[in-house]
């Protein structure tokens, strides 16, 4: 019998085989790894019978253009994830955002990148890219039908701000977003915040089909219009956006023109 030492050391080791032994005899080795995350999520592999090797997780999903992330989407994702009870948050940045036809955006590799910066200190904190990958424009509940085939063992909540839901009732095609996830909203300070029960009247839906969290967050009066602006007239930005976000625009030049 070959012992065989499992490790952070030797995890290609691990997927290309050892001493010759196949893969497939590794299989309770290696999603033992996987299930522990000693391997990365791209390194999981099923065996036998076709099967996810993720922990069912409550999953939060932030989209928007993050054109740059800022300190306020930061704090309120934060927000979101303790007073929720979320495991993760998933920042999405749209790749054709249907209401930003107006002006150019930056490119959508460089947006990831800067939230990916952003979100480096927090564990639970994750980039998804996915709506690069969907025909645009990038609509919600398109993104959320592929999430839920990609990761069906996942309870998705979709986070947005109070002045979005009050919005809802227009979006496209909000029966079906609300079919694939809860929505976490938080209304501005001194606001009324718009109830499941306005918002099922509004829908033509059954009050238990919406399912709505309020979560209360400090105003954060930052807004990336403003920080484009700001740069673009050569003003300071600091402690509007993490630091690494600021010298990621100033190296590479953004927001020097247009809008």
């Amino acid at each position: 019998v070959q012992k065989i030492s499992v490790c952070p050391e030797n995890f290609e080791s691990v997927q290309r085989g050892v001493g010759g032994i196949a893969l497939d005899r590794l299989g309770p080795i290696y999603e033992a790894c996987a299930s522990l995350r000693l391997l990365p999520p791209s390194h999981t592999h099923s065996f036998g019978e076709s099967h996810s090797t993720e922990i069912p997780m409550r999953i939060g999903l932030f989209g928007g253009t993050f054109d740059p992330i800022h300190l306020g989407h930061l704090i309120l994702a934060e927000r979101c994830r303790e007073e929720a009870g979320l495991e993760e948050v998933w920042f999405l940045p749209s790749y054709v955002p249907p209401h930003k036809a107006e002006r150019a955006i930056t490119r959508f590799e460089q947006r990831c990148e800067m939230v990916a910066l952003a979100t480096t200190s927090q564990p639970a904190f994750r980039v998804e890219r996915i709506e690069k990958e969907l025909p645009p424009p990038s609509f919600t509940s398109e993104t959320l039908a592929e999430l839920h085939s990609r990761h069906p063992e996942h309870e998705f909540s979709l986070v947005i701000g109070g002045d979005s839901l009050r919005e809802f009732p227009t979006w496209h095609a909000p029966q079906k977003v609300l079919e694939l996830a809860r929505l976490i909203a938080v209304p501005r300070p001194g606001s009324t915040p718009v109830t499941a029960v306005q918002l099922a009247g509004q829908l033509n839906l059954p009050v238990a089909q919406v399912r709505l969290d309020l979560v209360e967050c400090p105003a954060i009066a930052i807004a990336s219009r403003d920080i484009r602006a700001r740069v673009r007239a050569g003003q300071t930005i600091r402690f509007l956006v993490p630091r690494s976000i600021e010298e990621y625009i100033r190296e590479r030049k953004l927001y020097l023109g247009g809008t």
